[in-house]
């Protein structure tokens, strides 16, 4: 029988309690038993802990501002269920639990057990992984070009955005000078994102919907990202086919982040300048199927409030211009008009515009009635 070393009896004593037996053999250079019934002779017990302990502890007691849940209900049913897997066997593990005992508990093989133990599982952990190495979780609300970026993101989403239905990746269409600046700003705040440009020209076809002239569309490839926008309250799929709310977060934003919010969203759906004989309107303007009316007119009151936070004053939400797609889908046009009163207009100037074409003919338009 091979003699035991002092420093081999020093590094079992040490590590027999928290390393694997079949790591301390190979490091000593002896079988899996000796190891085995050398622990046993001196008295050694194993202290099970999942190596995955530090990441369940933080998964399980960080604030996130997003709860880690709705990350994960945005997967699938296997998904979710083998993340579900993953809390109760490093909650078990974590107790001190065996390999074995947790099968007994769980009733589920040993070999489904130890990736959760040892190796990244679940393609809804490795989504929490990697909003939180890239720093989108905690979502905490800061005065930032991250936070102002995000929240520029997250009002397009309603508008001129879309997040395809099954998380692939967010699309925002426009001009090209707005798109090759929303690019590179991207780019420079998140430049781990993976981004494209898309030209679409005459009569395209971006969401279903035929587009006129020449369209320019900026790619998001990064299912990770549409799911976190979609935990802040971003729609998913067709628009015009499903009702929505701002997000409950939004009226409580700094006065500076929220006026980016609603700023983007009337960059979108807003109007230019509408000239008439002696003056000029100002409108906001969406399209929904007819039997979410109801609930379209309160997502259009939601927008008359954010405006009327800064002061903007906007008249009667109504309901008209009836049309059919393709597919006989019937959808109707809510909207609404700023007034363009001129105290009204002081307000309304002050409001950040992310279409640069929009802007100047705002900016030029209402300077004008207010200074001449």
């Amino acid at each position: 029988m091979k003699k035991w070393k002092k420093r081999e009896l020093y590094y079992i004593k040490k590590y027999f309690s928290e390393k694997k037996t079949e790591d301390i053999a190979i490091k000593l250079n002896r079988t899996y038993e000796s190891i085995r019934k050398k622990a046993k002779r001196l008295g050694l017990d194993k202290i099970y802990c999942s190596k995955n302990k530090e990441e369940y502890e933080v998964f399980i007691n960080s604030d996130f501002g997003i709860p880690v849940q709705n990350i994960i209900n945005t997967y699938s049913l296997e998904n979710q269920r083998i993340a579900e897997e993953y809390f109760k066997i490093n909650k078990l593990r974590n107790e001190g639990r065996s390999i074995p005992e947790i099968s007994t508990l769980l009733n589920i093989s040993q070999s489904q057990i130890s990736p959760h133990l040892y190796n990244k599982s679940s393609k809804a952990l490795r989504c929490i992984r990697y909003l939180i190495k890239n720093k989108f979780l905690p979502f905490k609300i800061k005065n930032n070009k991250e936070t102002k970026l995000i929240l520029r993101l997250l009002a397009s989403s309603f508008c001129d955005g879309h997040i395809h239905k099954r998380f692939l990746c967010y699309k925002y269409a426009g001009n090209k000078k707005d798109i090759l600046n929303l690019y590179e700003e991207v780019k420079k705040v998140f430049p781990f994102l993976k981004l494209k440009i898309d030209f679409i020209k005459t009569k395209g076809n971006i969401n279903g919907r035929e587009i006129a002239g020449e369209v320019y569309v900026l790619i998001i490839q990064n299912s990770y990202f549409c799911r976190f926008l979609t935990c802040l309250g971003a729609p998913i799929g067709d628009k015009v086919l499903q009702s929505f709310v701002i997000p409950n977060f939004i009226y409580d934003l700094p006065y500076n982040l929220k006026a980016i919010f609603i700023g983007q969203i009337y960059s979108d759906e807003g109007s230019k300048p509408v000239h008439t004989d002696h003056s000029f309107y100002l409108a906001f303007k969406m399209n929904k199927r007819i039997e979410l009316k109801n609930e379209h007119m309160s997502f259009l009151l939601e927008i008359k409030s954010l405006l009327n936070d800064f002061g903007i004053e906007s008249g009667k939400v109504s309901w008209g211009r009836i049309s059919s797609r393709k597919s006989g889908i019937k959808t109707g046009s809510g909207s609404f008009y700023i007034s363009v009163k001129k105290e009204n207009l002081k307000n309304f100037i002050k409001l950040p515009i992310f279409s640069e074409y929009k802007a100047k003919l705002i900016k030029q338009d209402i300077s004008k009635k207010l200074y001449s």
